[in-house]
């Protein structure tokens, strides 16, 4: 009740506030009783350096050295508040328009679409897999999305051939072969 009180004060000022369904409370003290464990599991990983752009959710900047994600990173990942806008932020005003959300069903597309609206820039946001569509047939779908969005996915890879590109009249009435 508590929350639903401060969500409809965040509505009425014109604030996006929005519950997510989840199983386990993350990112807060709940899981204080697992962060020992979780860091002796992670003893003797070595970290490294991003070769994609990483944005941290604990600082919702840019990861640019491997010390970052050292082995405390992901205890904190777990237990600290999720800075998500900061990070999306972040990636936008780096010049990135174009998302991919991973996951089992999209959660975070809609406020990923609410954020490049907010930062006024052209994009696009896409999912990789639905609940209720065949995982070859979404990400697939998603494989399109991106190369109408400007990206060049591995066709080879992903249709297990390459393929041979001709080029379609302009216009339909046109009936030059």
């Amino acid at each position: 009740e508590a929350l639903q009180r401060i969500a409809d004060a965040l509505r009425q000022d014109n604030a996006f506030a929005r519950f997510l369904r989840v199983d386990v409370p993350y990112h807060g003290p709940a899981m204080d009783g697992i962060l020992d464990e979780l860091r002796h599991a992670l003893t003797g990983i070595t970290a490294s350096r991003p070769t994609v752009p990483l944005v941290s959710t604990i600082t919702g900047a840019l990861v640019t050295d491997a010390d970052s994600l050292g082995s405390d990173y992901w205890p904190r990942n777990v237990r600290e508040p999720v800075l998500f806008a900061q990070g999306m932020q972040a990636l936008i005003r780096s010049g990135h328009t174009v998302f991919v959300e991973i996951s089992g069903h999209p959660v975070l597309s809609a406020p990923m679409a609410e954020l490049l609206a907010l930062e006024n820039q052209p994009g696009a946001v896409l999912s990789s897999l639905t609940r209720r569509e065949a995982d070859r047939a979404a990400l697939l779908r998603t494989a399109g999305r991106l190369y109408a969005a400007g990206r060049d996915p591995d066709w080879a890879t992903l249709c297990g051939q390459a393929g041979r590109f001709i080029r379609l009249p302009p216009y339909p009435w046109q009936r030059q072969r």
